[in-house]
Parts: C-alpha cells; sequence; structure tokens
C-alpha cells in the first residue's frame, strides 16, 4: 500500500504541474480532482478549482460570487494589487518604526 500510495503522489504531482503548465500557457481554465488509493480528493484548480467549478457547475452552486467568472488574467491583477498593498503596508510600518526610533531619541536625549 505504501508503494502505491507513493506512486500516487508522484503521478497527481505530474499531472497537476502538467494542469499548471497549460493552464500558464494558454491561459485556459483547468480543474483536476483526483481521488487517492485511500479515497481522499486531492484538486489542483487555476485559477482557482472552486471559482471554475461554480463557472462550468452553477447547479451545484446556489449563489456563485462574482469572483468565480474571473478570468486567470484578472485574477492575476487582483493578486498584484494585494502584493502591492502588502509592500506598500511593509513599507509604511518601517516609516512609522523609524519615526518612533527618533521620538524617542529625542525624548531620551532631551
Amino acid at each position: 500500500m505504501a508503494q502505491s500510495q507513493t506512486s500516487f503522489s508522484e503521478r497527481t504531482n505530474t499531472l497537476f504541474s502538467m494542469a499548471k503548465d497549460l493552464s500558464q500557457e494558454v491561459g485556459a481554465h483547468v480543474t483536476v480532482i483526483v481521488f487517492s488509493p485511500t479515497g481522499e480528493p486531492k484538486a489542483y484548480g487555476a485559477p482557482i478549482a472552486n471559482s471554475i467549478l461554480r463557472t462550468y457547475l452553477p447547479e451545484i452552486h446556489s449563489s456563485p460570487s462574482p469572483a468565480c467568472y474571473e478570468t486567470a488574467e484578472e485574477a492575476a491583477a487582483r493578486v498584484d494589487g494585494m502584493k502591492w498593498e502588502v509592500e506598500e503596508t511593509a513599507f509604511l510600518a518601517e516609516a512609522e518604526r523609524v519615526r518612533q526610533a527618533v521620538a524617542w531619541s529625542n525624548i531620551l536625549t532631551a
């Protein structure tokens, strides 16, 4: 059983890698769902498995969110926006740390 599980894991990783390549190279929406020999589901989706399932199988989701119709490019743009917000927040936090250090220095020298 351990060898079967190892083979399953390796093949699943290969399959998910191929799905990722397909999505990145041609912008395809890809969802792969596999079940391990023990019945455990594993899924890969690009941009996101749930959004693809909601888009193409709306009858199984009573109230799909607007994000479920998002293209790979739109998802990438949204992620880029979030990355920018993280960078901006880090910059502002560092600026505040410096401001507080200067204030403490001024207090101690007063």
